[in-house]
């Protein structure tokens, strides 16, 4: 639900409930913006190998399908986080995080400067075929 700006406070009113669902939404909305302005972006000769700076990527599903090493052709986003607590000293170990545009989930490390093979993350969804197709 949107909750539209109330910019004409006046002294002594009271603050509602659905005023502070505003001031919340607000909050949100600012920190969305701010998350994806700081994004980014995977063009379509990338790789997403070379992502390796700490922070959020993003590429267009016409992108996708030229990026080196994206797990799925489609629009994604990607989380890159560091994978032990002494990152500093050792950065060759991360995590990359990836949702796209089909809500699919997939993760895979850099552990000492190797890439391991993307994972995709199971959905109930997937466990429902699979019994689907399962006899006893």
């Amino acid at each position: 639900m949107a909750y539209p700006g109330k910019t004409n406070w006046a002294l002594n009113e009271i603050v509602k409930p659905e005023d502070m669902n505003r001031i919340e939404q607000g909050i949100l909305t600012l920190e969305a913006e701010k998350i994806a302005k700081d994004a980014t972006i995977v063009g379509s000769s990338g790789d997403l190998n070379n992502c390796v700076e700490i922070g959020l990527y993003t590429w267009s599903g016409a992108d996708s399908t030229t990026i080196a090493n994206c797990p799925e052709n489609t629009q994604g986003t990607m989380q890159v986080l560091p994978r032990l607590v002494n990152y500093k000293s050792n950065p060759a170990n991360l995590t990359q995080l990836v949702i796209t545009q089909q809500n699919n989930i997939y993760t895979r490390i850099l552990a000492d400067g190797v890439w391991s093979a993307w994972s995709k993350v199971a959905r109930t969804a997937d466990f429902e075929n699979i019994s689907r197709y399962h006899v006893v």
